[in-house]
């Protein structure tokens, strides 16, 4: 199973992607990670943007490259490529983000009632 997941760690919950647009080189999925998690572990659920152009990847990563976000927060986000071996051309540069256990609109609600 292991070896069937995307870089390693996702999983597609569909076959199709969420979103696309080929102008960025940019295919978003709906999928699993499975990083650092226990092997009966169900994953996380992520929003997986895949950019095959580099500056695409390079401006939607722009704002939160540098910046220390809480987890406690905000979803975490991970960036990281794949290279891909010397000579191939093949390059795949993904963000991960962390799907929100709780919408702002539950949070608004909430506070609302108190």
């Amino acid at each position: 199973k292991h070896s069937l997941r995307f870089l390693g760690r996702f999983e597609f919950l569909s076959d199709s992607p969420l979103e696309e647009d080929s102008s960025l080189g940019l295919q978003a999925f709906d999928a699993l990670d499975f990083a650092n998690t226990e092997e009966n572990d169900e994953g996380r659920r992520v929003i997986l943007k895949c950019y095959s152009m580099a500056d695409s990847f390079h401006r939607a990563i722009a704002n939160v490259r540098d910046i220390l976000l809480d987890p406690l927060y905000v979803e975490e986000i991970q960036l990281f490529g794949d290279i891909g071996e010397a000579g191939e051309g093949h390059r795949q540069l993904c963000i991960a983000i962390e799907c929100p256990q709780i919408s702002l609109e539950r949070v608004v609600d909430a506070m609302a009632k108190k």
